[in-house]
């Protein structure tokens, strides 16, 4: 589709020397022999109003009458705009550019959602917009968000996901695992041997989950633990960055289970799909899950966390909190694990245990602030990579 009538498109055409609309108007006089009195009352064009749109000088002509001057022409209302951009002011073309940029910007961006979740603080001034999210993702200008490395995620098939919050975050995850460029090559064999070791960790809730990222970012998989973003549905993804498996992972529903139940999930799909993988660059969990099957990982999860078997053996007892906490320390698990998978099991049945044992589930908000992988708050990915570099002891 042409961008000729668009701003951008009329603005390059502004300064260039394809139409004269001057030299065509006087050789169209020429040619006709008429006078200019003559062709303003031919078009029905005040004399004194028709003698600025030709020269170019005109301030605010009505879009009618440079539709009559253009059929008269032979040429568009956009060749028409820009003989008059030409003299338009440094202020006017400002204007213009930052009309554009407002266009471009509530095309890519859900800027109410983003605003929500403390991204920007305000979302009614362009250039504050602007040069918040060229800070954040690192770009010279707001255009280049669309050529961020991430776009290739969607480059072999048609974005299935339209909505710009999926692509922000997206672009966000992807801009962070380049920066922070694990060098570490991806080791398989030790990936499969750290798996099983991975169950106990989830007793210890403050330290559990870093040591356990330590751990795999020496395998060669990355992974980050970050916000939920609002209007998504993500509870995981695995992206191919450098031909390296990255895996982030996300505080939806603000459940410790899912947090450990995501990331094993994420692993299944780096061990046994990563080929499946690379021919679409990403997988995400929880929109849809459009190119895996997810029951194999689910189980997996599952089997790795507490099997069916367990869960069968202590759900008679699972309201005697004494008798589940013995359990989880003799399988070597978190309680809310069992409680989370029973409450999954009982919404199977069509029993609702939701709001049940919550007094089991540790708050996450400190595991969240001590991951310091809140993206959204950061001035810039960059300062966020350095952050958790630091955190992490990544070298």
């Amino acid at each position: 589709m042409s961008n000729t009538g668009s701003i951008s498109g009329i603005l390059t055409h502004a300064f260039t020397d394809e139409v004269n609309v001057e030299q065509l108007y006087a050789k169209k006089l020429a040619s006709t022999g008429l006078k200019h009195s003559q062709v303003a009352k031919l078009l029905s064009i005040d004399r004194n109003s028709l003698g600025p749109i030709i020269s170019g000088t005109a301030k605010q002509p009505s879009v009618v009458n440079l539709l009559k001057v253009g059929e008269f022409l032979g040429i568009d209302v956009p060749t028409m705009m820009s003989s008059l951009l030409r003299n338009k002011s440094k202020q006017d073309m400002k204007e213009l550019e930052n009309a554009r940029k407002a266009a471009f910007i509530a095309n890519n961006f859900d800027l109410t959602r983003l605003k929500e979740v403390g991204f920007f603080k305000r979302i009614d001034d362009v250039e504050y917009v602007e040069n918040r999210l060229c800070e954040y993702f690192g770009v010279p200008n707001i255009f280049a968000y669309e050529n961020i490395q991430a776009s290739i995620l969607f480059s072999r098939t048609k974005n299935p996901y339209d909505n710009p919050m999926i692509d922000f975050w997206m672009k966000s995850s992807y801009s962070y695992f380049e920066l922070l460029q694990n060098e570490n090559p991806y080791d398989r064999d030790l990936l499969k041997s750290i798996i099983p070791k991975i169950r106990p960790y989830t007793r210890d809730v403050k330290e559990g989950l870093m040591t356990v990222i330590k751990a795999l970012y020496n395998a060669g998989v990355t992974v980050i633990f970050q916000k939920h973003l609002s209007k998504t549905q993500i509870r995981g993804a695995t992206i191919i960055v450098d031909d390296k498996p990255c895996v982030a992972i996300t505080d939806l529903n603000k459940s410790y289970p899912t947090i450990w139940f995501a990331l094993l999930h994420e692993l299944h799909h780096v061990l046994y799909d990563l080929d499946m993988i690379r021919d679409t660059a990403f997988h995400l969990t929880g929109e849809g899950d459009l190119f895996l099957v997810e029951d194999k990982a689910n189980d997996f999860a599952r089997d790795i966390l507490f099997s069916s078997e367990k869960l069968k053996y202590i759900s008679p007892m699972i309201h005697n909190p004494l008798v589940v906490a013995q359990y989880a320390e003799q399988q070597g698990v978190h309680p809310s694990i069992i409680y989370s998978f029973y409450q999954h099991e009982m919404d199977k049945k069509g029993k609702n245990y939701y709001a049940a044992f919550k007094d089991h589930f540790p708050d996450i908000s400190d595991l969240s602030q001590k991951l310091n992988i809140n993206l959204w708050s950061e001035e810039s990915i960059n300062e966020s990579v350095a952050k958790i570099k630091e955190t992490f002891k990544f070298t």
